[in-house]
């Protein structure tokens, strides 16, 4: 049974965005599957009762009886002018520290920027560990 995977974009982006990240992991034998959120022109309280909703329904669709984890992967490149006017370590649009929540099982920064990170072999690689194992570094979890 193919393991299953929710990946939910950023803001000025679309599901689109994660078609390499999906791909890659579709040939590591998962099922993977997108949110798209109206994240172009709207506030984070706007969207998320819309995220919620979204997710609340593919999760159910998915649902086999077991539990489900999650982690959090975010960059701290930050190359792009944005940068400059955020405080904290940041990955060019949004803080390191946006990221991270209290339920994460695992969390990593990697030094890529917002717009490229999705995009990385790495990236891929660290959500496979995560899936198969329980946590990025690959240990964890005997399983595969």
């Amino acid at each position: 049974m193919k393991k299953k995977v929710i990946l939910v974009h950023g803001y000025f982006k679309t599901e689109k965005d994660m078609c390499v990240l999906k791909t890659n992991l579709e040939k590591n034998d998962f099922e993977v599957h997108t949110i798209n959120l109206p994240l172009t022109f709207k506030t984070t309280q706007n969207t998320l009762p819309i995220f919620k909703k979204e997710f609340n329904q593919i999760a159910d669709d998915l649902a086999d009886g077991s539990d489900f984890e999650m982690a959090a992967i975010a960059g701290n490149n930050n190359k792009l002018f944005l940068a400059k006017l955020l405080s904290k370590e940041n990955d060019g649009r949004i803080r390191v520290e946006s990221v991270k929540f209290s339920g994460l099982k695992d969390f990593v920064v990697l030094p890529y920027g917002h717009k490229d990170i999705h995009y990385q072999e790495q990236t891929a690689s660290l959500v496979a560990n995560f899936l198969n194992y329980g946590s990025f570094s690959g240990h964890g979890r005997n399983e595969k």
